[in-house]
């Protein structure tokens, strides 16, 4: 699959694919043009959790800022929430969301996306990705450590 004479990688063909598959829809606007692929990233600290929504070379579309919250629920509503925000920003722009990264303090377990150990976000274990796909489903997650 190319994007703009680029190979995609697999995590936006796999994207790509899950989004043709849940909307029977292969990204295409109205007036048959392609949707623009946006990918949702989100910085989780001890003080501030960032949204930011930005395109394939990485340039930044529209962002939100806010303190964060701090436990289990309160950590992954508000990621949850901040999502959503974003989500709804990219559909009314009529942007295709590709994937969901999480960047977040503790020991993180990639393939599952249980994040434990955050001390300073008062998170003993639990498992972030699951949470953020009950409400976004279909969408590739990713959740990291952020150093």
């Amino acid at each position: 699959m190319m994007r703009n004479g680029e190979r995609l990688t697999t995590l936006e063909r796999e994207a790509a694919d899950m989004a043709t598959q849940r909307t029977g829809q292969t990204g295409l606007q109205p007036d048959g043009s392609r949707a623009q692929s946006v990918y949702i990233g989100i910085d989780i600290g001890g003080t501030k959790i960032e949204g930011v929504i930005i395109d394939g070379v990485g340039t930044v579309l529209e962002s939100r800022r806010d303190d964060s919250d701090h436990g289990d629920t309160a950590v992954a509503e508000q990621i949850v929430a901040l999502i959503a925000q974003l989500s709804a920003v990219a559909t009314r722009r009529g942007w295709a969301l590709a994937c969901i990264g999480v960047g977040i303090p503790g020991t993180i377990d990639a393939p599952t996306g249980e994040v434990s150990n955050a001390v300073n976000l008062c998170i003993a274990v639990f498992n972030l990705r699951n949470r953020i796909a009950e409400e976004i489903p279909d969408t590739p997650i990713r959740i990291e450590n952020d150093v």
